[in-house]
């Protein structure tokens, strides 16, 4: 997990530079999560925990990122279309 949030943030330099508190926080407690549940079914003597809750919002985050820009090039792409018909 933590080499997907590495390679998630070595491509978007925006969130390190101006977003770094708040992804640092929930990566953390993320991972505190992770850490917590791990020992929790290593105690309890049940499967280990590959997937749970706290993957979630990340996944989303991820996909997020990765499918706005395709959006922004496509709407933008819409206006101009939009522009041109507009005016003539």
């Amino acid at each position: 997990m933590s080499l997907v949030a590495y390679l998630f943030l070595i491509h978007h330099e925006e969130i390190v530079h101006y977003h770094l508190l708040p992804t640092a926080l929930y990566l953390g407690i993320v991972f505190a999560y992770n850490v917590g549940t791990i020992i929790i079914a290593h105690v309890a003597k049940k499967d280990f925990p590959y997937w749970n809750i706290a993957f979630i919002p990340m996944v989303v985050g991820l996909a997020d990122v990765y499918i706005t820009p395709f959006f922004r090039r496509y709407v933008s792409k819409a206006e101009c279309v939009f522009v041109v018909l507009d005016s003539s």
